[in-house]
C-alpha cells in the first residue's frame, strides 16, 4: 500500500488516540534487566513516518485490566507479564498490532514494579527489545495493557514470536505474517489544498482510498471506532511549542457517540451495524474531505495556521466475501499519514 502512517506504528500510530501514555524510565547499574535495542526489522528513514519508539512510550489505547486472561506461567499474585495477539495470520505490509501489559493481584508501585522485557523474534534481523514501563496517567496499581507492533515496512513474511518477561515469569504469543500482496493492492492516501467551507484561509484535507485489487473490500471511517481517530500534529518555531490533537467526530461526518452506543475497537464482520464505514468493489475509489480549523480549538495560544500539519489515521479493511481466499486475514489495520504546507 502506499499510504504511510505512523503505531505507535502504534507506536507510531498517530492513527490510535491516547488516552494513557507508557513512559521511559531511566535505570541505571548492575540490577538493569531491561535495555531498549534499536529495531534491525527494517527501520525507516522516511519523515512521513514516525519512528518505531520503545513500548515503553506507545501511544496506543491505555486500558485497565478487566477479565483480560493472563498468559504467563503460574505465579504468586504478585506482577504477571500478559501478551494477547488479536489474530494468528497477518498479511504482508500490515501493521501488526497486538496486546502487552501487566496484571497484579497485590497493588503495583513505581518503586516495585520491574519493567518487563519486550522481546519480538522474527525470521529477518536480530530480535527488538523493548522495555514496558508503568504509564505515567490512569490506576495502574492492579495492572494495565496497551498497543504494541510492528509498522508495515517492518511487516515481513515469516513466523514471529512475542515475549514479555518480568518479576522472574514469561508471557509468550506468536503469528504468521503471510506472503500476500492484497496491503500492496489498496491504497490510501491524504491531500491537501487551500481552501475550505468558504474559507480561503482554511486547508481542505482529502483522505482519498482505492481498491486496485480483484477483491471487494469494507473500510471504517476514520473515527467510527474506539481509539481511530484522525490526528493532527502541528509544531511552532516562534514561539516554539506543539499540539497534538485528535479531531472531532463532527468535522469527520460522525456524530458524537451517547451513552447507549455500542463502542468497538475491531471491524469485524458481526460488529459491521455498529460500525461507520463503505464498500468499495474493485476498481473503485472514495474521498472524503474535512476542514484543518476543525483542529484550531485543541490548539489555542498558538498562530493559526501552523507552517505545517501532520494528519494520520489507521483504517479497518476487510477483504472479500466471508467464507473467501482472504477471509483468514480477518481484519487489515492499514496506516495512513501525510504532511500539509497550512500557509
Amino acid at each position: 500500500m502506499a499510504s504511510q502512517l505512523s503505531y505507535r506504528s502504534h507506536r507510531s500510530r498517530a492513527t490510535v488516540v491516547p488516552e494513557g501514555r507508557f513512559r521511559a524510565r531511566p535505570r541505571t547499574g548492575p540490577e538493569t534487566i531491561c535495555t531498549p535495542l534499536v529495531s534491525s526489522l527494517a527501520p525507516t528513514s522516511d519523515p512521513n513516518k514516525m519512528n518505531m519508539a520503545p513500548s515503553a512510550m506507545v501511544t496506543a489505547l491505555l486500558l485497565l485490566l478487566v477479565g483480560w486472561p493472563a498468559r504467563a506461567e503460574p505465579g504468586n499474585g504478585g506482577p504477571q507479564p500478559l501478551v494477547s495477539i488479536p489474530k494468528s495470520t497477518y498479511a504482508a505490509g500490515e501493521a501488526v498490532f497486538f496486546w502487552v501489559g501487566v496484571q497484579s493481584e497485590t497493588p503495583l508501585t513505581r518503586e516495585t514494579y520491574e519493567p518487563c522485557r519486550i522481546e519480538v523474534i522474527g525470521s529477518h534481523g536480530s530480535p527488538r527489545v523493548t522495555c514496558l514501563e508503568m504509564p505515567v496517567d490512569g490506576d495502574t496499581s492492579h495492572g494495565w495493557r496497551g498497543g504494541d507492533g510492528l509498522q508495515p515496512e517492518e511487516s515481513l513474511p515469516g513466523t514471529y514470536s512475542v515475549r514479555v518477561t518480568c518479576h522472574g515469569k514469561t508471557a509468550a504469543a506468536g503469528f504468521q505474517i503471510e506472503p500476500t500482496s492484497i496491503v500492496r493492492e489498496l491504497e490510501a492516501r491524504f491531500d491537501c489544498h487551500r481552501g475550505c467551507g468558504g474559507d480561503p484561509t482554511d486547508t481542505t484535507i482529502s483522505l482519498m482510498v482505492v481498491n486496485h485489487s480483484d477483491q471487494g473490500i469494507v473500510v471504517s471511517r476514520p473515527g467510527a471506532m474506539m481509539g481511530y481517530g484522525v490526528g493532527f500534529q502541528a509544531e511552532w518555531q516562534h514561539p516554539p511549542g506543539s499540539c497534538w490533537a485528535s479531531l472531532p467526530a463532527e468535522a469527520l461526518g460522525l456524530k458524537t457517540q451517547s451513552a447507549g452506543d455500542v463502542v468497538v475497537d475491531t471491524m469485524t464482520r458481526e460488529s459491521l451495524p455498529h460500525v461507520a464505514h463503505f464498500e468499495l468493489r474493485p476498481g473503485e475509489s472514495r474521498v472524503q474531505s474535512f476542514c484543518l480549523a476543525s483542529a484550531r480549538p485543541s490548539c489555542e495560544g498558538f498562530a493559526w495556521p501552523p507552517p505545517t500539519a501532520r494528519i494520520s489515521t489507521t483504517l479497518q479493511v476487510l477483504v472479500g466475501p466471508a467464507g473467501g481466499p482472504l477471509s483468514h486475514l480477518g481484519t487489515l489495520r492499514i496506516p495512513v499519514a501525510g504532511t500539509c504546507e497550512a500557509r
